[in-house]
C-alpha cells in the first residue's frame, strides 16, 4: 500500500531540472518522441492511397517499437486505430506502363 501523503510542495520546472535533470530530459525526449510518432503516423494514414504498402508496413512496425516501449493505454489505442486504417485501406491502383 502507498504511503499517502498530506501536503504537496509545489515545485518550478527549474529548480526539478536541478534536481533530476537527467529525469526532466528523459521526459522532454519522450514527449518529441511521442508527438513525432503521432504526426508521423496520422501523415501516412492520410497517405494510405499514394504510398506502397511495404513501405507503410514497415514503418507501421518502426512505430510499433516506440509505442511498445512508452505508451500509455491511449497511445496503444490511438495506434491501434491508425495501424487498422492503414491495414484495412485499399491498395493503390498501380499504373500500367507500356
Amino acid at each position: 500500500m502507498a504511503p499517502s501523503v498530506e501536503e504537496r510542495e509545489h515545485i518550478s520546472l527549474r529548480d526539478l531540472a536541478r534536481l533530476v535533470p537527467t529525469g526532466v530530459f528523459s521526459c522532454l525526449l519522450v514527449g518529441i518522441a511521442h508527438g513525432a510518432l503521432t504526426g508521423m503516423a496520422a501523415i501516412y494514414a492520410t497517405r494510405v492511397h499514394m504510398l506502397p504498402r511495404d513501405f507503410l508496413e514497415s514503418e507501421l512496425q518502426r512505430l510499433q517499437v516506440i509505442v511498445d516501449k512508452t505508451a500509455g493505454p491511449r497511445e496503444f489505442e490511438a495506434m491501434a486505430l491508425l495501424a487498422e486504417h492503414i491495414r484495412s485501406a485499399p491498395m493503390p491502383a498501380r499504373s500500367s506502363a507500356p
